[in-house]
């Protein structure tokens, strides 16, 4: 998803950054929890759980439907996986981080029409005057 490369469970090809981040930010957490004793700092049950249930869904999406659109929990919970992983990856550079992340999400994630005719399209404006 993060490089483009979704023609095997998306029908429509898209790119999305929160998952590159998400891939990153993580390799970076399990660097730091796999560093040494004084380095590895405070990581909390409930940033555990989180990361957990979203690998748990992952892993359930990934074997049972497989198309992007139908991972919903994975939309959402993506940013809150990233402040959790960063949170214990990057403590000292989080401020900073944060505001980086924040700018990376927002511009390079969108809504997507699936294929389908978007909101503005003649096809849907010929639909409303015929509904009404």
């Amino acid at each position: 998803m993060a490089m483009g490369r979704t023609e095997r469970f998306q029908e429509v090809p898209f790119r999305d950054g929160r998952y590159l981040i998400l891939v990153v930010v993580a390799a970076a957490a399990a660097a730091r929890r796999l560093g040494s004793a004084a380095q590895r700092g405070p990581w909390s049950p409930a940033a555990t759980s989180l990361v957990l249930y979203f690998a748990a869904v992952f892993v359930l999406w990934l074997a049972s439907v497989r198309y992007y659109r139908y991972f919903v929990v994975g939309e959402f919970l993506a940013p809150v996986v990233i402040v959790a992983l960063a949170s214990f990856a990057l403590p000292r550079l989080l401020p900073a981080a944060w505001v980086a992340l924040a700018l990376t999400i927002t511009l390079t994630s969108g809504s997507y029409d699936w294929g389908r005719f978007s909101a503005g399209s003649p096809v849907s404006d010929r639909t409303a005057a015929t509904a009404s």
